[in-house]
């Protein structure tokens, strides 16, 4: 067995153990801290014996999963052990970091909460904060670090691999029509592995040698994962994936534009064709299928209303305190006030990462995401605009569409059990613009 079998063997052993063991004791928060704790020190050792920080950053996101299973309710764990990943990374710095992004996040971050401070607008909450700490010093790491599109890849692929893993006990022991994955939700679930996969994806798309049946074994798994958290975002998720794909390599691959036209055309056929097939076999019961059959008969139902409920809400909130906003974690007391009544469902965001952005945090908290996400997309545009770039750049584009898309209908990334895996995927589309152009196409996930 070769050195980098070896390798996949016992990734995959360990990760299959980790999976196990945090789900059957999901319910202790203090030994699923501490188990996550131990996976982050293995991963420091695996960075110390490979030099490889991959596993580390894989590691993080799944914590951050776990350890925000609860809504707004954070370990304490998860601070200290960022706060410490400090020290062994900067050892392993090649080059300076990014130091724009690096200033401006911090200067945002410093910015909004003295202003918070100093005029009280409303009570913080210590773990929204301990949330918004966490992922800066995550995004901050990034910049100190060199993301080339290996790197990424592979992130993306641990990751994506543990969260599938992690489905195989929940649907044998447990008996739900929708399973929750670690976050506790399924929307969640459904809606992180769809963004997880879109990138990884459309990346092993535009490789110049993929791995097809890897490519096919990881989508199957993926679109019957989604299936059981019975999310209609995620295959949403899929179509936006599979036309972006068409767009851009037909784009790439040929310069007449009624070929282009007419492949475009052929191919979005077959996959209409695919996906109705795949529509005709599925059960009638399953609980995604009744979702979209009353969304094509024209029903709206309680999903729809309390989206609509919610955006007019939060846009009364953004009024409210247009330039602070009423605060993370505040939105439903905003909404028993604002109403008259605690009698009502407890919405705890808008469903909209751009209205949850305005209304919680307001103008000043908005623009500061705003500015940090578009230093990323300016970033990975010079990346594509580079001679000699690597093709698999644009896979990373297409899974910045579909985030943002699906971020229209939800709180994904910036719900607390996915918000790190949104700052990592930004930090590194940050350090695109800073990748040498000659890239060379790998299979390996």
């Amino acid at each position: 067995m070769t050195l980098h079998a070896k390798k996949i063997f016992f990734l995959t052993i360990f990760a299959a153990i980790i999976c196990t063991f945090l789900f059957l004791n999901r319910n202790f928060s203090v030994f699923i801290s501490l188990t996550v704790l131990s996976t982050v020190l293995f991963s420091v050792l695996y960075l110390t014996i490979y030099n490889d920080y991959t596993l580390l950053f894989a590691s993080l996101l799944i914590a951050n999963h776990f350890l925000g299973q609860q809504g707004h309710v954070i370990a304490r764990y998860t601070i200290l052990a960022t706060v410490i990943f400090v020290i062994p990374l900067i050892f392993y710095l090649k080059k300076p970091p990014n130091i724009t992004p690096t200033i401006v996040s911090i200067c945002c971050f410093v910015v909004y909460y003295s202003a918070v401070m100093i005029l009280r607008p409303y009570s913080i909450s210590t773990n929204w904060f301990l949330v918004h700490l966490e992922s800066l010093l995550l995004f901050i790491i990034c910049q100190f670090l060199n993301w080339d599109l290996f790197k990424i890849k592979k992130v993306l692929f641990i990751h994506l691999a543990i969260l599938l893993l992690y489905s195989i006990p929940e649907l044998i022991l447990y008996s739900k029509d929708r399973i929750e994955g670690p976050m506790l939700s399924a929307t969640a679930y459904g809606v992180i592995i769809t963004l997880i996969w879109a990138t990884w994806f459309s990346m092993e798309m535009f490789n110049c040698k993929p791995s097809k049946t890897r490519l096919i074994a990881v989508t199957v798994a993926t679109l019957f994962v989604i299936t059981a958290t019975g999310t209609r975002m995620g295959y949403v998720g899929v179509f936006i994936t599979a036309v972006s794909l068409l767009l851009i390599r037909t784009y790439l691959l040929n310069k007449n534009v009624f070929i282009r036209i007419l492949k475009i055309a052929a191919s979005f056929l077959i996959f209409l064709s695919v996906m109705t097939f795949v529509w005709v076999v599925l059960p009638d019961d399953l609980v995604i299928k009744q979702n979209f059959s009353g969304m094509l008969q024209g029903e709206i139902d309680a999903s729809n209303l309390g989206r609509l409920f919610v955006w007019y809400t939060g846009l009364q909130a953004f009024l409210h305190n247009p330039v602070l906003g009423v605060g993370s974690g505040n939105f439903f007391d905003f909404i028993t006030v604002f109403y008259g009544t605690s009698n009502i469902y407890r919405f705890v965001h808008a469903h909209n990462v751009s209205i949850i952005l305005l209304s919680e945090l307001g103008l000043i908290g908005f623009l500061s995401f705003f500015l940090i996400i578009s230093m990323a997309v300016f970033s990975l545009i010079k990346y594509l605009r580079t001679p000699g770039r690597s093709e698999e750049g644009f896979g990373l584009l297409i899974g910045f569409i579909v985030m943002v898309c699906l971020s229209f209908f939800d709180a994904i990334p910036y719900f607390p059990s996915t918000q790190l895996w949104g700052v990592w995927f930004i930090s590194v589309l940050c350090k695109m613009a800073y990748n040498k152009p000659k890239q060379v196409n790998h299979s390996h996930g």
